[in-house]
Formats: C-alpha cells, structure tokens, sequence
C-alpha cells in the first residue's frame, strides 16, 4: 500500500485515555484526547520504474502537484504534459536500484533521472538534489490531485484541457 498514513503513539494515548470504555479500535471520541493529527501523522508514499528495479520513498505529503505541458515534459514522458509531485527538502530517499539511475541535464543545474533498464523518467533534481517526482511512478494513491497546468503556452496542439483547473501562460506566480 502507498500513501500509508501512520499514527504513531496516538493509538497507544488514545487506548490509555480510554481503558475500560471500548475495545482498542473504538473510534476516537471527541470527549477524548485532544492531539493535533498534524503533529502525530507522517505520510509515506512509495514509487518504481516500469521495470521494477529502481524504488523510492517520500516521506511527507507532497506540498502540491501540478501538469506540466512544456515540450521537455512531453517528450521526456512521451505524453501531452507530465504531472509532477513537489517535494519538501529532505524527505525524498532512493530504496532500491540507485546504481541503475541515470540522469540528463535539461538545464544547467536541473537534471531528470531516469532507469538506465526500462527508460522510466522517475524525478527531478536542483544541483543534485531531488525536487520533484513524476506522479505517474507514484505506486498507489500520491495523497493529492494537480493543482493547475503550467506552460499551456507551449503545450501539444493536439490536446486540449477540459477541466477547470487554472492554466498558466508559463511559470505560476511566485514559481518563476
């Protein structure tokens, strides 16, 4: 399973708070503890190339995801636009295959690493440092849908947006 929410001491507080009123997996009452979810949770999402040896781990929810329709995109995923996972700094790790990783500068300090074996683009690195993860490697729930489209201006003439999310010319205020 991958977007694995975990409760960590919430469940054993949770279970001394209430001993003797209900069996270890009543609900959590609003009569009981008060514990900030935000404070307990941590999210871990767990991702793979087509061929299955490179795996990763994210261990946070992703701060927002997003459709990218530039023409690196497309052509690096052999689709009309790339959906892509930002990451917090420091919760991405390699847990398998890194030997096999290969990587391609786009631009100078931003390269995409890909599986040298079945060709998969897996994610995105900033002077060495991974940044972002494609959605589509994500195995399960990625915990969040994209947010809005960015680089419309240059995207594959043969598709079109139908939805609602908002379109951005280029980069998105405040991403640029």
């Amino acid at each position: 399973m991958l977007a694995t929410w975990t409760i960590p001491a919430v469940r054993q507080r949770h279970n001394v708070a209430h001993q003797g009123r209900g069996s270890r997996d009543t609900p959590y009452h609003s009569s009981g503890p008060s514990i900030a979810l935000s404070e307990v949770c941590y999210m871990t999402i767990k991702g793979s190339c087509l061929c299955g040896a490179v795996t990763y781990e994210i261990t946070a929810a992703f701060q927002f995801l997003g459709n990218c329709h530039c023409s690196m995109c497309r052509k690096s995923n052999g689709a009309a636009f790339a959906t892509w996972g930002i990451l917090n700094p420091g919760t991405f790790h390699w847990t398998s295959g890194e030997t096999l990783i290969q990587n391609y500068e786009t631009s100078p300090g931003n390269t995409r690493l890909f599986c040298e074996r079945c060709g998969s683009t897996l994610a995105s690195a900033h002077s060495g440092v991974v940044g972002e993860v494609v959605i589509g490697t994500v195995d399960g729930d990625p915990g969040a849908i994209p947010r809005e489209h960015i680089f419309v201006g240059s995207k594959a003439p043969w598709y079109q947006i139908t939805d609602t999310l908002p379109q951005h010319e280029a980069w998105p205020p405040g991403l640029a």
